[in-house]
């Protein structure tokens, strides 16, 4: 069935999709065992929350957010997500930033890009001898593999009604891409889209994705997907 476009809600995921790397492993790159604790976790070794407190600990101690924030500010954006934005507002599209990184570098880059999007991501805190993970919106009854729960997020945040869209381009954004009706994809999560036989639209820029919505308002050919409803009915059936 068709949908009006003003029941649409957009999902989008932040590292090495607004931004054009990953934000996070490159902060992270400077710790001695990044590339070994990154395999680990890849490979199945060690879960999200595991990988992320070990990054932090291996961090020097003299580390600080305002030091991390400083090299944030070097990152840069797709060039067409300022313009996504603006078309998402002018056409009333429910627009959220779905982030397994950390909140101190996902403001500041939206910041200095004149952007201001609701964000749900984990946080990083200072402590006493060093900087702590913090995942405010982390859920038990989830095994994917991001620390931020993006599919309650998705979930929570939607009605039966709403269309949901999500982009994105990591292992992060599996499980949520899988409760969505429209899913553009790019790198791990086109290639698990591609695994798992779920319908998705290739990308590389935000005027691709831009581009395919506008098609799709302008035909009102926005249709619900009948795996991810099924998916969303069943997201908390066992809790």
């Amino acid at each position: 069935m068709s949908i009006k476009y003003t029941d649409v809600k957009v999902f989008c995921d932040f590292d090495g999709t607004i931004t054009i790397k990953d934000v996070g492993n490159k902060l992270f790159e400077r710790v001695g065992h990044f590339e070994e604790l990154n395999k680990e976790f890849r490979v199945g070794k060690l879960s999200i929350y595991k990988y992320w407190h070990k990054l932090c600990e291996s961090l020097p101690n003299s580390t600080t957010l305002s030091d991390l924030r400083e090299q944030a500010k070097v990152f840069d954006i797709d060039p067409y997500f300022v313009s996504f934005v603006e078309y998402c507002k002018d056409n009333h599209l429910d627009l959220y930033v779905v982030s397994d990184g950390f909140d101190f570098y996902i403001h500041q880059i939206l910041e200095q890009n004149g952007l201001d999007l609701p964000v749900v991501s984990n946080k990083l805190i200072e402590k006493e001898s060093h900087l702590q993970p913090e995942y405010t919106f982390a859920s038990e009854s989830c095994n994917c593999y991001s620390a931020n729960c993006k599919r309650n997020f998705v979930l929570n945040t939607s009605t039966e009604g709403s269309l949901k869209i999500y982009i994105g381009d990591g292992y992060s954004d599996f499980c949520a891409a899988e409760h969505c009706d429209i899913i553009f994809a790019k790198k791990y999560l086109a290639s698990h889209c591609n695994e798992n036989s779920l319908p998705h639209y290739n990308f590389k820029t935000f005027f691709d994705v831009k581009r395919i919505l506008e098609k799709k308002i302008n035909e009102n050919s926005f249709k619900k997907r009948n795996r991810a409803t099924v998916n969303a009915k069943n997201a908390y059936k066992y809790e």
